[in-house]
């Protein structure tokens, strides 16, 4: 319940901080982007959703890391070969996706490099929510609280500065950097206690063989 609650400020936080320091068009633009960036969210819940199960039958509420490595990888590159077709595109042409939808080419050209990064930051928020199944399929539920409190202590200080030096463009840096630090700080302390081994492999096969190939 906590872990939920603290994720919520997360992923809300920065739109109300942004709607009190830009301008109504300027968030206007940052709403737009992260109505496009919130599609890699939607598809990843029902992924998750659907391997939970499979993952705490197979765990039994342990760390059982023999039975629980097949479902989670299999998890792991099923969401991946969905998110990083979608992601790639939203990347790599943010201008032409924005184009398309709205047919406005000022709108499009302004919230390009916002979608850009929220795309991205969203991309590996979508990767970490099987990890994070495995980690509730194995009864572990502290880490995902302790990293969300200090995500919550960095994140909106973070948030505030950025978005008084650069605008929209900041908060979305500010959202790209919480994920990042989810992928590169959080996985290597989970993969110390469950999946012992297996992080390597999540990283090569699960997570980038997949992303380099949607590029």
């Amino acid at each position: 319940f906590l872990s939920n609650i603290l994720a919520v400020i997360l992923t809300q936080a920065d739109k109300v901080i942004l709607s009190r320091m830009l301008s109504l068009s300027a968030f206007a633009h940052y709403s737009l982007a992260w109505t496009l960036a919130g599609i890699l969210t939607l598809v990843a819940i029902p992924v998750a959703g659907t391997f939970f199960p499979r993952l705490s039958r197979v765990s039994g509420g342990t760390s059982n890391d023999s039975t629980l490595a097949e479902p989670y990888h299999r998890a792991s590159r099923l969401m991946a070969a969905l998110i990083w077709p979608l992601a790639a595109v939203l990347c790599l042409a943010p201008y032409h996706v924005l184009f398309a939808w709205s047919s406005d080419r000022e709108l499009a050209l302004k919230a390009a490099s916002t979608l850009r990064l929220l795309a991205l930051g969203s991309a590996i928020n979508a990767m970490m929510a099987v990890p994070y199944a495995a980690q509730i399929a194995s009864g572990w539920t502290r880490l995902a609280i302790q990293a969300n409190v200090v995500a919550v202590l960095v994140i909106l200080p973070l948030t505030i500065i950025l978005t008084r030096l650069y605008g929209a463009v900041g908060g979305a840096v500010a959202w790209l950097a919480l994920n990042t630090g989810y992928m590169v700080i959080a996985m290597p302390i989970m993969h110390m206690r469950i999946l012992k081994g297996e992080l390597r492999q999540w990283y090569l096969r699960d997570m980038a063989l997949p992303m380099t190939g949607a590029i």
